[in-house]
């Protein structure tokens, strides 16, 4: 199960319902490989010896999960959305995002907070950082590039800002690729010698 939204309701529900992983997003490399060795190893397994849930009793999702955007506010915020992902490096207003939108720059905010859960700023910030993260993964870029390149005209508001969304400092977070990609490769070569 994959899910953007973490709680340990959600969590509890997803096992007792028979969910095989739990996975929140955004999910590093080291998760999907997690998750295709678990499907390798089921199919080895075979599907048929796991014990699966029974369908007749009525499990309800928990009542802090449910929740539904609003079809009509994320077709009203399309335009914005649609926009800040192809403009993200620029400088995003939300008076820009509004006009686009057509509404002012009240409703678009508190639209954008009820849609999303997020402020647009939040958004904009997290969209970054998630797509520094990707550009980290090139070990030719330097960090302070890396943060211009998406944005970013301080390096070290951008180190602290990937601090508190990821837990680990952009340099710490190349550092962990570089070991996770060592530690693939010296598997891989175990496994090819056995």
């Amino acid at each position: 199960m994959f899910t953007e939204q973490h709680s340990e309701a959600l969590a509890v529900w997803a096992f007792r319902t028979g969910v095989w992983d739990y996975l929140v997003l955004p999910l590093a490399d080291t998760g999907i490989n997690e998750v295709v060795t678990s499907i390798e190893a089921a199919a080895e397994v075979g599907f048929s010896q796991r014990p699966q849930f029974n369908k007749s009793a009525h499990v309800m999702l928990p009542e802090e999960v449910r929740f539904r955007r609003s079809p009509e506010n994320e077709k009203l915020l399309r335009p914005a959305i649609s926009y800040l992902e192809g403009h993200f490096r620029e400088k995003v207003t939300e008076e820009r995002l509004a006009a686009l939108c057509k509404i002012n720059v009240t409703q678009f905010s508190r639209t954008f907070r009820q849609t999303f859960d997020v402020t647009f700023q939040e958004y904009l910030v997290r969209f970054r950082l998630n797509e520094s993260a990707r550009l980290l993964r090139n070990p030719g870029a330097s960090i302070a590039d890396v943060a211009y390149l998406v944005g970013f005209n301080d390096p070290s508001y951008y180190a602290r800002a990937f601090k508190k969304y990821f837990g680990v400092t952009p340099s710490r977070y190349r550092q962990c690729l570089k070991n996770d990609r060592a530690s693939m490769v010296q598997d891989h070569q175990v496994l090819r010698s056995a």
